[in-house]
């Protein structure tokens, strides 16, 4: 909400910009852009909103952040240098209130499936529809992209922000909308991947877990094209049953899984499977 202000006004020959606005300083509908950066600063931060005054100042994490343009609806400033972290945002204003934005700037940050911080559009190319899980492997970040039942796959892995993935699995191609059917081939399909973990360079495990079971790629998949080396939780790659279907529950059995761990000798799948190698 605005608060109207009585501002007294100091005129003076030559000043480019004369006036104060009346209009209290407020954060709502103030937004800025991008929401985070490199540690090291230097790229510009654009603000977008209304009654700014000439002489406003802007912090980030309580460094200042030097103005270099400012309009009535519009700041820029060259972003200082910190440590990856979130810093407070804070915009002064002469003649008007000091605000704290309840967005952060986040230092060192990036964000994948999405153009920005902010944005939220789901069109399965570029965007992801509720990730669980992230992994990094060798040169590569996987993510499990579950309710799009695929994993989207981002070589090498981004160092900035980054919407649409080098590949996927689970799907033929990037853009494909559909939910897998009993007619696709079950070994390059997915259902709900929730986790993942790897061997280093050489071995991926995915839980698979509307299938019940976990698909294991030796050597790191590299398109919708690599088949899985073998499959845990199931007999082949066409079963999809909990428990396999069967009232005789036995530790090569899942359920539903939703987690996994694995060091290189062991593996640690939530819903019961322990399997040594």
């Amino acid at each position: 909400m605005r608060t109207n202000l009585l501002v007294l006004l100091a005129f003076c020959a030559g000043c480019s910009h004369s006036y104060l606005s009346e209009t209290a300083l407020s954060s709502t509908g103030v937004v800025f852009s991008p929401q985070g950066g490199p540690v090291a600063g230097g790229n510009s931060l654009t603000f977008s909103g209304a009654d700014f005054n000439r002489g406003a100042t802007v912090t980030l994490g309580g460094v200042d952040c030097p103005v270099s343009n400012i309009t009535g609806d519009s700041i820029v400033c060259t972003v200082p240098a910190s440590v990856t972290g979130w810093a407070r945002v804070v915009i002064s204003s002469p003649g008007q209130t000091t605000v704290s934005l309840a967005q952060t700037y986040a230092y060192g940050a990036s964000v994948i499936g999405q153009p920005t911080f902010l944005a939220s559009s789901l069109n399965y190319v570029n965007s992801l529809s509720q990730p669980a899980f992230a992994l990094p492997a060798g040169s590569q970040l996987f993510v499990a992209d579950s309710q799009a039942n695929r994993i989207t796959v981002y070589a090498p892995a981004p160092v900035a922000s980054s919407g649409t993935p080098t590949t996927v699995l689970g799907r033929s191609t990037t853009g494909s909308t559909l939910p897998y059917t009993n007619s696709t081939a079950y070994a390059q399909t997915m259902g709900t991947p929730k986790s993942m973990c790897s061997y280093g360079t050489s071995t991926l495990l995915a839980v698979d877990s509307a299938r019940n079971r976990v698909l294991v790629y030796s050597p790191l998949p590299s398109g919708p094209s690599s088949t899985p080396k073998f499959v845990l939780g199931q007999v082949d790659f066409v079963g999809e049953q909990a428990n396999r279907g069967s009232a005789a529950i036995d530790g090569t059995m899942l359920s539903a899984p939703s987690g996994i761990f694995c060091d290189g000798s062991r593996i640690l799948s939530r819903t019961r499977a322990i399997i040594a190698f």
